[in-house]
């Protein structure tokens, strides 16, 4: 091999290997016009770098908003039951079945009562439950922790806001005295059967499959 060409073999290789690299990295061109190859490579470097950096700062930005929302959407809104907030979640419900439960922390046939809601909740997604504890708003994160346990954090949660208990339970229901649990089951015309104390689980599912479709 004469040394003209051993030079146009090592030019060959030196192209082919610096085409293979700039394919995949960001390395100055080399040329008859190197320095204005170059200026428009590295600014062309600088575009691809901001917009991915860019991108990079959304797509954190996404995943944060997404992260609080989660976890926002995470905490149940225990809201204070007071004069009026009877009819209030009524009218909310207007045309449409639920179940109302009274219920208390020192009650143990309240919290045996909300681990059968709780299991009926998961096997009938639709199935609307509105719980009211008549404890005090300051008891407002056992409240809540009580219903996680028991699987209703998709309940509507009520905790009594009345330093005079008793308007309330007259408010609900005239013959109502505070014995818990108590339970409504309205239809969907808001006819209600009233029952105290525990109710048969068979019996509260017979009722949900006739006023609920079964997922």
């Amino acid at each position: 091999m004469n040394l003209k060409t051993s030079v146009q073999a090592t030019e060959i290789t030196e192209n082919t290997e610096m085409k293979r690299v700039s394919e995949y990295s960001c390395v100055p061109l080399m040329g008859e016009n190197r320095k204005a190859g170059n200026l428009l490579f590295f600014s062309l470097c600088s575009l691809w770098l901001n917009a991915f950096s860019s991108v990079k700062h959304l797509f954190a930005a996404i995943l944060l908003a997404a992260s609080l929302h989660a976890g926002l959407s995470a905490a149940q809104e225990v809201k204070p039951f007071v004069k009026g907030s009877m009819k209030a979640l009524l009218e909310a419900h207007q045309g449409k079945p639920l179940i109302v439960g009274f219920w208390s922390l020192s009650c143990v046939h309240c919290r045996e009562e909300l681990s059968v809601l709780g299991q009926l909740s998961r096997k009938f997604p639709r199935l609307a439950v509105v719980l009211v504890s008549t404890d005090t708003p300051e008891e407002g994160e056992a409240v809540e922790a009580t219903l996680k346990r028991a699987s209703l954090q998709r309940a509507e949660a009520w905790v009594f806001a009345d330093a005079v208990p008793e308007r309330l339970y007259f408010e609900v229901d005239r013959k109502w005295r505070g014995e818990l649990p108590r339970t409504y089951l309205y239809d969907a015309a808001h006819h209600a059967a009233a029952f105290s104390g525990k109710i048969d689980p068979a019996q509260l599912e017979q009722w949900i499959r006739i006023n609920f479709a079964a997922d």
